[in-house]
Formats: C-alpha cells, structure tokens, sequence
C-alpha cells in the first residue's frame, strides 16, 4: 500500500479483520534470493484487480514482456469462479488478457465508470449512478476509487456502500502526505518513484496548489531509478514542477544530472540534507508547496526542512 492505512487506532502497515475476505498488496518483485519466481504466484487469489502494468524492478527483469510474463502466470492461478479487474486503456494488461483468461473480467471503464462534473466525481454502474466525494486529489486517486469500488462489489459488498464510504479516505502514508505548514507554505511527501506515479502525483498537487508552485524534491531510490533507465523521460515527468532539486545522500553510482539540468527549475544535486534544506527555504515563499518524491530513506531532508 506504499505506507501504512489509517485505522482508528492510529496508522499500521497491516490490520487483521473479521470477515472473510483477506485483502494484500500483491507484487511481482521476486519472492527471496533462492526463489525468483514472483511473489503473488503464492497467494492464488480468488479476486485479482490489476491496477495498471508498465516496466519497473530493473534488477529483477530485463524487460516489460518478462513482467507480463510474470501477470500471465498469476491469471492462470486464478479459479473459473474467480474475477479479473482492470483498466480497458492499459496496453500491456490488455496484452496479458489476451494470452489467456479463465476468469469472469471486470474491466474497468467499461463495466465500471467514473466521470466529472465541475464539482463532483460520478460512479456508473449497469444504469445507476452516485456521487462519489472524494477527499484525496488527483484523477489517479478517483480511478484507484472506482477500481476499489468494483472489487469490493465483486465481494459482495453493495457498490454504493464502497462509494460512500470512500468518502472519508484520507489515503495512506506517504502518498501525498501533508507534512505540516510554516509561514504559508505547506510541504508533502510521496513515494512516487516511478515516472509516471511522479506525473500523476505532480499533477494532483497542482490541482491543490492552483496558481502556488510546487518546489520539488526528487530521491531516486529504487533500483529502477538508479539504473537510469527511465532517465529520459524524466524531464517530462517532472513537467510540473516550479523548482527541482536531487537529493543524492550516498556515493554517486549512477547520473541523473544529465538529464535533470535541463529541466528549467533545476536547482542542484544535494548530498547532505541540510544544505538543501536551506538551498530550498533561500526560495520558498508563502503559497509554495514543497513535496519530497521518494520510496527511499528521506526522513533526514523532512526532519531539515520542518526544523528550519
């Protein structure tokens, strides 16, 4: 879940319910040193809801076919009764559908909508329709709604309960987490790693932000990040951001200045949390928002940035 949940008992990485559907984060990173088949190949689900499938994990697989590969093995566990849930736009789910599925689909804009009016999300489904209101940004957060919407249908849970339940989501830790505010400015994490979690996440703090800028913090802390091969399109992915700094805290074993610098915000490479806490606070002004984009280790740069 890319962070604890909120429960009433404050935020934990896990809680263990009374009902009897068991709900996990699957994953396709291999499951230990000496097992390197993908780790949801052992949990053989009754409901799959595929989110979305693009190249990551660098170390593990040498392209995104492998990866599929991997999500074709994990639809053929699943049990004729069972249901598969996911997006119709998304190409390479789309490619591992049509290798073969023996499940009932669910496909997300299709069988389940979401749209907006001026104000509003609106959830669609065979003829009905509710409002859904949101509290969490970001037209990547209402489609994790929906998704979240139509498995719990699946389940058995009515769909319009899920929808007003969501209602009150505060989302998780360290997915758009609003650290605190001092002197108008407001500063927020993100364990967006991967370009395209780096762009949707910019763009919902946007939304937030309206006319403020958005001060950015990139660590590059995944293996995928570190071997550079999403470099290219990072630029573009950070389209969004005012000013940009890098924070690189160990030994450089990889270079994503070359490609950084030549966003117009570019502000540095910064080893040491300190110095870019006050390289960031010399341009902060009221109205700004500061996020820090990382699945990694960054807890020194917030703790420098709230004290100063």
């Amino acid at each position: 879940v890319g962070g604890c949940v909120e429960t009433p008992h404050g935020r934990r990485g896990s809680l263990l319910g009374r009902d009897r559907v068991f709900i996990i984060e699957a994953d396709e990173y291999d499951t230990a040193f000496s097992d390197k088949r993908a780790k949801f190949v052992h949990y053989r689900p009754r409901w799959a809801l595929l989110n979305n499938l693009e190249f990551d994990h660098a170390d593990i697989y040498p392209d995104l076919a492998a990866i599929e590969a991997q999500f074709h093995h994990l639809l053929r566990l699943l049990p004729r009764q069972g249901v598969v849930i996911y997006p119709q736009d998304d190409a390479a789910l789309n490619r591992v559908v049509q290798r073969g599925l023996w499940s009932q689909p669910v496909v997300l804009g299709r069988d389940w909508q979401i749209s907006r009016d001026s104000q509003h999300w609106l959830v669609q489904h065979a003829g009905a329709s509710q409002q859904l209101d949101l509290q969490v940004a970001g037209a990547h957060n209402a489609r994790n709604a929906l998704a979240a919407i139509a498995t719990a249908h699946c389940t058995g849970l009515p769909w319009k309960d899920a929808v007003s339940a969501l209602g009150s989501f505060s989302n998780a830790a360290r997915r758009m987490e609003l650290l605190g505010r001092h002197n108008q400015v407001s500063y927020y994490t993100d364990f967006a790693h991967h370009p395209t979690a780096i762009a949707v996440t910019l763009q919902a703090l946007r939304e937030v932000a309206g006319a403020g800028r958005l001060l950015t913090i990139l660590h590059p802390a995944s293996n995928t990040m570190k071997s550079e091969v999403h470099k290219d399109v990072l630029v573009s992915a950070l389209q969004q951001a005012d000013k940009l700094w890098l924070y690189q805290p160990h030994a450089k074993a990889y270079d994503l200045t070359s490609a950084l610098s030549s966003h117009p915000g570019w502000r540095g490479i910064f080893a040491e949390a300190t110095a870019l806490a006050h390289s960031l606070h010399a341009e902060a002004q009221p109205g700004d928002h500061v996020i820090s984009l990382s699945n990694g280790d960054i807890f020194k740069v917030h703790e420098a940035l709230l004290q100063q």
